[in-house]
């Protein structure tokens, strides 16, 4: 079984600004549309087909960990769910019992042993260098058992280009107003993202809080180029969430990953 290299809840790295401010209204923001059901069951069959006995995961990038309530890991599995962002694993406190560690995925506090490694929800387009996409693909292999796999998924520059070229979006929650603004630069390939939240408040003027997340829409032939340096067999490279073969094309893209014996 995998272990630790430091305490599970005391491995923050404490590089986290990103989703300080947006972590207690990402689920009802962001998230408050997204399928992740259909996620679960996509991401359980490719554990199935590919890890079918899969007995210890460790998730990269797990945000509020949504995924711990929709059925896409065995029931058996030991689960660690990992962020960078302590702000967002503290927002899965209404999921009593899990595994939370703050880590960065470019620096991991794990043994190696896992037999499945994932990073999801374009969490991988965070990291904006080679350099860094490399010591991620590294951390991962590094935390595996020899044969176990790592399922990893791009955003692709079709995606930004239909949808978030130039996006403007505002609404209310109880706490607050809030808008989006999402601009992406297909020259750079650089998506950036900005929030600004109103919040009322009975004092003199409403404190506003402002956030920037930028994200590098890599291409699908540099994380096939980089997981092979790193040591990976690339078992499939899947259209979405489909069984169809990505493209450069593709809106998304979802890898899987071997770790050679």
């Amino acid at each position: 079984m995998p272990q630790d290299r430091s305490p599970l809840r005391d491995a923050s790295l404490g590089k986290a600004a990103a989703y300080t401010a947006l972590a207690p209204y990402y689920d009802r923001i962001l998230a408050a549309g997204y399928d992740y059901s259909a996620l679960g069951r996509y991401v359980a069959g490719l554990i199935s087909a590919y890890a079918p006995a899969a007995r210890s995961i460790l998730e990269l990038g797990a945000g509020s960990c949504p995924l711990a309530g929709h059925l896409a890991y065995p029931s058996h599995a030991r689960v660690v769910y990992s962020d960078l962002s302590p702000a967002m694993l503290a927002a899965s406190s209404q999921q009593p019992g899990l595994r939370r560690v703050a880590a960065d995925a470019t620096a991991l506090p794990f043994r190696p042993g896992f037999d499945v490694c994932v990073m999801l929800m374009d969490a991988l387009n965070y990291l904006l260098e080679a350099d860094a996409v490399s010591a991620c693909l590294g951390e991962a292999f590094a935390a595996l058992r020899p044969g176990g796999i790592f399922i990893v998924n791009i955003a692709g520059d079709a995606l930004c280009r239909e949808l978030l070229s130039d996006l403007a979006q505002e609404g209310s929650l109880a706490e607050c107003d809030y808008a989006i603004r999402a601009q992406y630069d297909p020259a750079s390939r650089l998506l950036r993202t900005g929030f600004t939240f109103r919040f009322c408040s009975a004092t003199e003027g409403d404190p506003v809080l402002r956030e920037t997340h930028t994200q590098r829409i890599h291409t699908a032939a540099t994380i096939r180029e980089l997981a092979g340096r790193t040591g990976f067999e690339i078992a499939a490279a899947f259209d979405g969430q489909s069984h169809n073969p990505a493209g450069e094309a593709s809106r998304e893209i979802h890898f899987v990953l071997v770790r050679k014996a």
